[in-house]
């Protein structure tokens, strides 16, 4: 992305600090984030990644080993097992 192109020159500490401004709000509506130093959640921000996804897609399946964590940004997921819808989560669940 642009964003990448022009961050990428900038020291690792800087990327992150402006990388965590733009997810600040999502970090704090996550409550075992809630008490985490600033510190750390920076460090944390320079992981973070978007991801887009279309009605249909997977984005984890029971049974996986979990290695990312996930924030809805926007629009609704299903949780579903064998075809039966769970629950519908919105923005702001993880």
């Amino acid at each position: 992305t642009n964003e990448a192109i022009v961050l990428k020159p900038l020291p690792t500490s800087l990327r992150s600090t402006l990388h965590y401004g733009k997810i600040e709000r999502h970090f704090c509506n996550i409550p075992f984030f809630q008490d985490a130093p600033r510190s750390f959640l920076v460090r944390l921000a320079q992981f973070a990644r978007v991801e887009a996804f279309v009605v249909g897609d997977y984005i984890v399946q029971a049974g996986e080993l979990a290695q990312n964590m996930y924030i809805l940004e926007d629009g609704i997921v299903q949780v579903c097992i064998d075809d039966k819808v769970l629950a519908e989560l919105g923005p702001g669940s993880y």
